[in-house]
């Protein structure tokens, strides 16, 4: 690691800045924000984990590459374990907070820890206190491969979500519809609505980027009895239903 100031620190943090950026500008994911993601995945919250974890020791380049690496490797896939088991899933936005709330976390730490020690230029030696952080980054690193080899313990964490319910319209009935994209790519869909056998509603193409949620409150002057069925299509897949779902009609 640096010596005592935080220059090395500083171009972390703008790296981050930049990947943030870069995530803002393309939140779908494009050529740029990947270019600008390599480093947030694969160098930047290692380096900044082993800057707050080595702070008080010099590292050679072996060593310091090595932590960077293991240690990137371990918050990716302990992120998206932890991320895929919300509601709302893994997407490029939460997958870019996490991994940069991570990054400058670390660079938050050892800039602290290095206020805090006088770094003296030596070999790497690392007495008990320095070893129980190595070891538990180890531990981390293992549990991470470990979690990410058993694939029975990570459902897919791409879905769409499509539903459908009675809304309160006077003298109508009335069904409010929504679709919901945690895909890993920009969607488009096209809805159909169901009174029985008869066609009440067909939209025009909807595209969603990942993270996007498209509603709509269809009203029909005639009353519909019975469920109304929304079927939902990719447009990649015209003819196959993707999402269904059913409502109750409701007149007030």
């Amino acid at each position: 690691m640096a010596g005592g100031n935080s220059k090395d620190l500083y171009a972390v943090i703008a790296l981050t800045l930049l990947a943030i950026g870069g995530m803002l500008l393309e939140p779908s994911g494009g050529i740029r924000w990947s270019l600008l993601a390599l480093p947030l995945v694969f160098i930047l919250p290692g380096y900044a984990l082993a800057a707050a974890l080595f702070a008080k020791s010099h590292l050679g380049f072996a060593e310091t590459l090595a932590a960077m690496l293991g240690l990137s490797l371990a918050a990716s896939v302990v992120g998206g374990v932890l991320l895929n088991a919300t509601l709302e899933g893994l997407d490029t936005v939460r997958w870019t907070i996490y991994l940069a709330g991570v990054t400058l976390g670390g660079c938050a730490i050892a800039a602290r820890r290095r206020q805090r020690a006088q770094m003296v230029p030596a070999r790497l030696v690392l007495n008990l206190g320095e070893l129980l952080p190595l070891v538990a980054a180890i531990i981390v690193l293992v549990s991470a491969i470990v979690i990410a080899r058993e694939p029975a313990a990570q459902p897919s964490a791409a879905f769409t979500q499509l539903w459908a319910r009675p809304a309160a319209v006077l003298g109508q009935t009335a069904v409010e519809v929504g679709v919901y994209n945690s895909e890993f790519k920009k969607m488009e869909y096209k809805l159909e609505v169901r009174a029985g056998p008869v066609l009440v509603y067909e939209s025009a193409a909807i595209a969603l980027a990942p993270g996007e949620t498209w509603e709509k409150l269809l009203t029909f002057q005639s009353q519909v009895s019975g469920d109304v069925q929304v079927l939902l299509y990719r447009m990649d897949q015209p003819d196959q239903v993707y999402r269904q779902a059913v409502s109750r009609s409701s007149v007030q």
